[in-house]
């Protein structure tokens, strides 16, 4: 008789104990396939917001000690190999009325003649502002306010109020390239007279044509500056999306290290029980001439038969289970998170956990 009838003969004899084995071992594959196409989401997912939210390659020109500074001490960097372009930014925050709301608010101010800026500003209605006393809105903003455009808006300013004429509204994420939190974009001197700051700016952004050449330009206009001014890389973006999600894919870590122990802990502990129920079916084949070594082997293989058939089953299971936890993601993230299919490297990795870990186990067993 072969090993193979043997196994055969001993799961039909015994189908329920059989089932059962197989379904753990399927069960411990889903558990680790699962985690581990979570993971790919939630990192794909990561690099897909640091794309979006770093947008074009830049630099930022602020001040040493923090604050505002005169835009005169920032020398001419237009004629600098691979810069594209610079754009003067201030931020301020406020308080907006419009259609009896009131709402706190983040001014952004923009050079009207930085058509970097402008231009990369994706519109989701009405047009950019035409004149100083016109602006743009957050689209997300404008859609809870209900506001329909032109709407006129009283921003509290400095020296009181001051009302703007709000004829566009962007994308929530194409204003995040500019600067977190900016829900209301006007003209640079409208900001610099409302918050009394002519002349001044928060920041500047140089605008890089290749990403290669930041490094360089960065040297180069470092050199330029006066000692109160710094060059710096634009990376607020960068950490927010760190920030949103770093810590999931750190949990989703944790949880793949424990499913894949959590696996080896339920394969080993069934086919131990598997096994220890058959001593007196082993006995009685060693009675009757089986060798130590045939019932190692008789073990061993039907320990990988076991890890074969059940990553077998396994493997669309934990599809299933990485579907699940995406779906988990979305809602805590509250954001849209790509669909993750198993490529041929997460089927092989599937496929090995099943039959490496059962035949360890029926291996210990053995021993």
């Amino acid at each position: 008789m072969t090993l193979q009838f043997l196994i055969w003969r001993e799961w039909r004899a015994r189908p329920g104990r059989a089932v059962l084995t197989l379904l753990s071992v399927a069960f411990a594959v889903a558990a680790v396939l699962g985690t581990s196409l979570a993971q790919s989401t939630v990192r794909q997912s990561y690099a897909a917001l640091s794309d979006a939210l770093a947008g074009p390659p830049a630099l930022d020109i602020v001040a040493a000690e923090g604050g505002r500074f005169p835009l005169a001490d920032v020398p001419p960097l237009n004629a600098l190999q691979g810069v594209r372009a610079t754009m003067p930014m201030m931020f301020r925050a406020t308080i907006a009325r419009a259609a009896g709301k009131r709402w706190k608010t983040l001014v952004l101010g923009l050079d009207v003649d930085a058509l970097e800026a402008w231009s990369g500003l994706e519109l989701t209605a009405g047009q950019l502002p035409a004149e100083g006393g016109q602006s743009l809105i957050d689209a997300s903003l404008a859609q809870s306010l209900r506001l329909e455009m032109p709407a006129r808006l009283v921003v509290v300013t400095r020296r009181g109020t001051a009302t703007t004429t709000v004829v566009g509204a962007a994308s929530s994420s194409s204003l995040r390239t500019l600067g977190n939190g900016a829900t209301l974009v006007v003209s640079m001197k409208t900001a610099q007279r409302w918050f009394g700051a002519a002349g001044q700016a928060d920041r500047v952004r140089v605008f890089v044509d290749e990403a290669e050449r930041r490094e360089s330009l960065k040297a180069e206009i470092a050199a330029r500056l006066p000692d109160r001014l710094v060059v710096q890389e634009p990376a607020s973006q960068l950490r927010l999306a760190d920030e949103i999600l770093r810590s999931s894919e750190l949990a989703l870590q944790f949880a793949g290290a424990l499913a894949l122990a959590m696996a080896a802990f339920i394969i080993l502990n069934t086919l131990r029980m598997n096994f220890s129920e058959r001593r007196w079916q082993f006995s009685v084949m060693r009675a009757i001439g089986a060798t130590s070594r045939q019932i190692h082997r008789l073990v061993t293989a039907e320990g990988l038969w076991f890890g074969c058939i059940g990553a077998a089953l396994g493997i669309p299971a934990g599809v299933l289970v990485a579907a699940v936890l995406g779906r988990a993601m979305q809602q805590l993230l509250g954001a849209d998170l790509p669909a993750t299919w198993p490529g041929p490297r997460s089927i092989l990795f599937g496929a090995c956990v099943g039959p490496a870990v059962s035949l360890a186990a029926a291996w210990m067993v053995a021993r």
